[in-house]
């Protein structure tokens, strides 16, 4: 808040930033989730870019298979559900959202994997990356990369 001798004026006073960010300093700093838009409210949601059914070309250390990969929404507005990872359809991976890149923690799936990884929005051809690891409670390891294209 800047202050005169006679009177104070909120820098934010102006910025509207939306129900989703506050304002610090005529800067809105968005919650967990969200993006700024053109005007600078916070109300882009991360995630929307991520959500569909895409073509994946999964390349790991053992195999490469072209399948499908479906991203959906989470109850959280800041994580995704990853759907059929390593083409086994009752794998889902819920990954935390940051801007244009999502990462996953140690998670053990429904088929008992133990599955680790990051995924990204390249900007030179807007496809979605995903790279991870993946071992099973007896011997198989596997590191994948998954390139993902909308169908």
């Amino acid at each position: 808040m800047l202050c005169t001798y006679t009177a104070c004026q909120d820098p934010c006073k102006n910025n509207l930033c939306g129900g989703n960010g506050t304002c610090q300093e005529e800067i809105c700093i968005c919650n967990s989730g969200y993006e700024l838009d053109e005007e600078g409210a916070c109300t882009i949601v991360s995630r929307t870019q991520f959500l569909g059914v895409y073509d994946a070309l999964e390349t790991c250390s053992q195999t490469t298979e072209n399948h499908y990969i479906d991203i959906i929404e989470h109850s959280s507005v800041d994580k995704i559900i990853i759907k059929n990872l390593y083409n086994h359809p009752n794998n889902e991976i819920i990954a935390q959202v940051e801007e244009d890149t999502f990462s996953f923690s140690e998670q053990i799936t429904a088929d008992n994997f133990v599955v680790t990884g990051r995924g990204w929005i390249a900007d030179t051809d807007s496809l979605v990356y995903i790279q991870y690891k993946l071992s099973n409670f007896q011997s198989l390891k596997d590191s994948c990369m998954v390139s993902l294209s909308p169908k």
